[in-house]
Formats: structure tokens, sequence, C-alpha cells
């Protein structure tokens, strides 16, 4: 327990010092999702071993290399780059690999994720004026979600939530995220509101009953699906942990499994706005 709540303490520093970072230049915060999404690919491409060939774990480094620089500097072609750059892959891949499609299956895994999906974080940071506050919201409620729901459910149990994937999560835990998903969102509103800053200012018929709704449990959901389709992930490949950098926790992909998730829906969510 103390383990892990050192190492968790040392997760937010760290990302607290990403945004103080992001203050001094917006694409210092893409950095830090750069260095998420090469760690955490590269996690997965180790967890794969030999499910994958030599030349599909270096396709797959080059895209998480890649992606988020191509939406900092080339971002209207960030599209075309993404397509091109899968089709090109799949195509070196089977000419490489042979007609083995399991190998393949793992290969597109490598390529979608973290790295397609860790790439929300760098979209939310050039999404425009909500940018800070998406951002915000995205790590308070994935956190938050991630902590209530190990606290709830180590403390009350009860029956399991699935199983089959996660024999550990409960749903009195999941309940407990929900709650925290909800408080998480209610304080990054009222901590941006103290400091003069309201984020739908201009959207008159967005209600605070909304944004904690949407904010609290939407992002709560996700970010929990995240968290169990890892675990699924984890259980077909058979092993514990994506890697062991963040003790107690486990990986960079074992911490980051929910807030990925979350970036993501956040990210769809602001778009829309």
């Amino acid at each position: 327990m103390l383990k892990r709540t050192l190492t968790g303490a040392i997760v937010v520093v760290a990302t607290v010092i990403a945004f103080i970072l992001r203050t001094v230049d917006i694409r210092l915060f893409d950095l830090f999702a750069i260095i998420l999404t090469v760690m955490g690919a590269c996690e997965l491409i180790k967890a794969l071993g030999g499910k994958i060939t030599k030349t599909q774990k270096i396709l797959s480094i080059i895209f998480a290399l890649a992606v988020i620089p191509f939406n900092v500097f080339l971002k209207n072609y960030l599209l075309i780059f993404v397509l091109g750059y899968l089709a090109l892959s799949l195509i070196i891949s089977v000419f490489v690999s042979g007609a083995d499609i399991q190998k393949l299956g793992y290969f597109i895994l490598a390529l979608i994720y973290p790295t397609l999906i860790l790439l929300s974080l760098s979209l939310i940071n050039h999404v425009g004026a909500f940018a800070l506050f998406a951002l915000v919201l995205t790590f308070a409620t994935s956190y938050s979600t991630d902590t209530m729901a190990y606290l709830v459910g180590s403390k009350f149990k009860g029956k399991k939530l699935c199983p089959t994937i996660s024999p550990n999560k409960t749903v009195s835990g999941a309940i407990g995220g929900v709650i925290g998903g909800i408080l998480g969102g209610i304080l990054t509103y009222y901590a941006f509101i103290l400091i003069n800053i309201n984020p739908f200012v201009a959207y008159d018929k967005i209600t605070v009953l909304f944004f904690i709704v949407m904010t609290g449990i939407v992002f709560s959901i996700v970010t929990q699906v995240g968290d169990l389709f890892e675990s699924f992930l984890k259980r077909g490949l058979d092993i514990k942990d994506m890697g062991s950098i963040l003790p107690g926790h486990g990986g960079i992909l074992d911490r980051v499994d929910g807030l990925m998730f979350t970036a993501l829906a956040v990210f769809l969510f602001y778009s829309f706005l």
C-alpha cells in the first residue's frame, strides 16, 4: 500500500510538472504525451514478445514516435499520415511476415494501442480555448476514478464486477469510481471558476448538472472500461503487469490504461463543442 501510494504521488507530481511546463510552451505537454506513448508502446511490444515480428516492432515504435509530432507541426496532414502509415505498415508486414493472420492481428493492436488512443492527449492540447480545462478534466476524472475505485473496492469488497477479466474488481469499487469521477469533475469545474475562468461562459444551455453528469458518470465509466480492456489484454497475454517501472502499479500502461480512454472521450466531447 505504501509503495503504491508513493508511486502514485510521483506520477501526480510528474503530471503537475507537465502542466507547469505547458505554461511556458504548450508543445512541452506534447513532449510529455510522446514520452507516455513511446514508453507504453515499448511495454506492449515487450509483452507481445514473439507474437509479432522484429519488423512489426520497429514499425510500431516509429509510429509511436512520429504521430504526435505530426499533430503538432503538420496537423492538417495528420489524417493522411495516419491512414497512409497504417496502410503501408500492413503491406510491409504482409510481405515480410507472410500469411500469418495472428501476427498481423497483434501488429494492428500494437499500432492502435496505445499510440492512436494516447494521441488524444495531444489533440486535446490543441483543441483551442477549452484545451487547458479539458486536459485537467481528463486527468482529474481519471485519477479520482481510479483512487476511489481502489479505496471503496478494498474497503467494501462484495460482488465481483467482471471476474473472468479482472477478478479483483468489484461492483462496489465501480460505484466508488463513478463517485470519484463526479467529485473530480465538480472540483475541476469550480477550481476554474475560483480562478475566474468559466470554460462554458459562451454556452448558456450547458448547465452545471449536465456537466457533472457528463464528466462524472460518462468519463468515469470510460476510465473503468479502459482499465478492464487492459486487464483483458493482460489475461490474454498471460501476464500480471505490462511493465515494472512503477512499483505497486506495474508499467506505464498499467497506470494510464483508463486515462487514455478518458482522453479519447474528452476529445470527442469537446470536438462537438
